[in-house]
């Protein structure tokens, strides 16, 4: 991990201050991977992005069927077919798997630009890139990540099943365990 002396942390923070002041986004890499994060009003270009294709693709694709997709309890399947289009289902999959290779801060943009107008819609996006693509972007092998990640990120819907007797999809009221007996 790459350590910043404290000059060039407040440097950068100074840049960061002036672009703000005159609404110019920040640059992607201003702020190594290490460093923490600005505050959460400022985007970087990347973000920015994200947030106002999914803002337009918003306005312009799902709100003019989120009654009928209500009336239906059933999301169109030209909604689904955008959000893959646009990269939104596969946000933080690196690219050598077809994914986005965006950041988590553009996840959480994506899902709430998309909650502005339809909270199923972004429901829908957030549980396949927060739950389905990260469980297998961290913990799969690689031969689970090369088999799904690029069919999760270009055409297939994941399904994170949570529910037990007595808690349904409370996780935190679970009680079910696992034991490792070999």
């Amino acid at each position: 991990m790459i350590r910043l002396s404290h000059c060039v942390a407040r440097q950068a923070l100074k840049s960061v201050t002036r672009r703000c002041i005159s609404s110019q986004p920040i640059p992607d890499n201003i702020f190594p991977d290490d460093m923490i994060r600005p505050p959460l009003t400022l985007l970087s270009e990347n973000e920015m992005m994200f947030r106002d294709s999914t803002q337009k693709f918003a306005t312009e694709v799902v709100q003019p069927l989120v009654r009928e997709m209500d009336d239906k309890s059933q999301l169109d399947p030209s909604v689904i077919q955008g959000l893959f289009d646009q990269g939104f289902m596969g946000i933080e999959i690196p690219e050598e798997y077809d994914g986005t290779g965006a950041s988590f801060m553009s996840a959480i943009l994506v899902v709430e630009e998309l909650a502005r107008i339809d909270p199923s819609v972004s429901v829908f996006c957030d549980v396949q890139n927060t739950l389905v693509d990260t469980l297998i972007v961290k913990l799969g092998t690689d031969a689970q990540k090369e088999a799904y990640l690029p069919k999760l990120a270009t055409d297939t819907v994941g399904s994170f099943c949570l529910s037990e007797a007595g808690s349904g999809s409370d996780a935190f009221a679970m009680r079910t365990s696992a034991k490792k007996r070999w």
